[in-house]
């Protein structure tokens, strides 16, 4: 089977030519045969996106010298999956859906080689800023996981969970950084002073760690694309997602193609 590049990134900037930059790329994924989902907005751009190496090199390129996105934070692997059928460009008011409205501040970041010594400090709380169906397949151990549909519900959870734990350092993360971007700055602005974000998300451990043994992380991971969740060497796991409450179903012992979509047992059962 062929094996694909997979490019997810993003960056916060000011974009005044939302529609100008939208033309762009639709015209050089085009050109380079690139599929997958990128999201513009007046607050910057975030994309997951399959095609050749030589490809996503380009377009990479492309954004950093033609279109000023010279911070992007990028995290590459390989799939032997279609991740994407087409190409979506689109303009959306944020480039995570969040409904958060809160002040930009700085960021501190820790680098995934350096993890999970950080964690494992007392005085630290790991938070998993992830929905539900995605930490309910993996996570790192002992980390506070929200039962959350989405993330416009995490500040609730904040104030309903972590309010009284504002003493302490909270290592936050999740898939590839940018929904930490927006947990940072709810948090710091909620007088929260200690956060600190996995730098490069769950996908940047998995590249700089490889397959360590013995290091915090247990499970699969949930991607928003067709493969539905990976393991940490980014092959496809066989899950199925029910329709219904979005709980996730292993079928690890079944041919992907054989999976059809249903709804789970206990969704039946009420």
């Amino acid at each position: 089977m062929e094996t694909s590049a997979f490019a997810s990134f993003y960056q916060f900037s000011k974009v005044t030519q939302p529609e100008y930059f939208k033309d762009l790329l639709i015209k050089q994924c085009e050109i380079a045969g690139i599929m997958g989902t990128i999201i513009l907005s007046s607050e910057g751009v975030n994309g997951s996106i399959v095609g050749s190496d030589t490809a996503i090199s380009s377009l990479l390129e492309f954004l950093v010298k033609n279109l000023q996105f010279s911070d992007l934070l990028i995290n590459r692997s390989k799939t032997k999956a279609k991740p994407f059928d087409r190409l979506v460009v689109r303009i959306k008011d944020e480039i995570v859906t969040s409904g958060l409205k809160h002040k930009p501040l700085s960021s501190d970041y820790v680098e995934p080689e350096e993890w999970d010594t950080f964690i494992e400090q007392e005085d630290v709380i790991a938070v998993d800023v992830r929905n539900f169906y995605e930490h309910s397949i993996g996570s790192f151990t002992n980390a506070v996981r929200p039962e959350i549909r989405n993330f416009r519900q995490f500040p609730e959870f904040v104030s309903k969970v972590l309010e009284k734990n504002k003493d302490k350092k909270l290592a936050i993360f999740c898939t590839g950084g940018i929904r930490c971007e927006k947990a940072s700055h709810l948090l710091k602005n909620s007088g929260f002073d200690k956060v600190y974000q996995l730098k490069g998300g769950i996908f940047n451990y998995f590249v700089k760690k490889g397959e360590t043994k013995n290091d915090l992380w247990y499970g699969d991971c949930f991607v928003f694309d067709k493969r539905l969740a990976v393991d940490r060497n980014f092959d496809t796991i066989n899950y199925q997602q029910c329709p219904n409450c979005k709980g996730m179903i292993s079928k690890k012992d079944e041919p992907v193609d054989d999976v059809e979509w249903a709804v789970c047992a206990a969704c039946i059962q009420n």
